[in-house]
């Protein structure tokens, strides 16, 4: 029922091959529990972080009351830390003013240089 809604899901890999993991915002069940979606975040990202791997957050139409990014940080403080050292990348599309200001515009900046 969770994979219905394709909110975390394995795209493909890029050309350098490496896998890319991605997750769109609109699409995270509000009304599911945390623990189920948690659960599935894991499960789908799990494969694709035993080596390098990019993530793609999708905030595209994003309204209203969302959990995704609180379910995303929870999911990289919960999960082992392969998670974290394996991140290639993290692009953010359509990111809001207060997610740069929260990821403290990091991408943003290397992007405009």
């Amino acid at each position: 029922r969770i994979a219905k809604c394709r909110a975390v899901f394995h795209s493909g890999f890029d050309k350098a091959g490496v896998p890319v993991v991605v997750c769109v915002g609109k699409n995270f069940p509000v009304h599911l529990p945390e623990h189920k979606v948690l659960s599935h975040c894991i499960q789908v990202m799990d494969p694709a972080t035993t080596r390098e791997y990019c993530l793609v957050y999708f905030h595209t139409t994003c309204t209203g009351p969302r959990k995704d990014l609180n379910l995303l940080q929870t999911v990289f403080s919960n999960a082992p830390s392969r998670y974290k050292t394996n991140l290639k990348a993290l692009y953010s599309v359509h990111a809001s003013r207060l997610q740069r200001i929260m990821s403290g515009g990091l991408q943003y900046r290397k992007l405009r240089r």
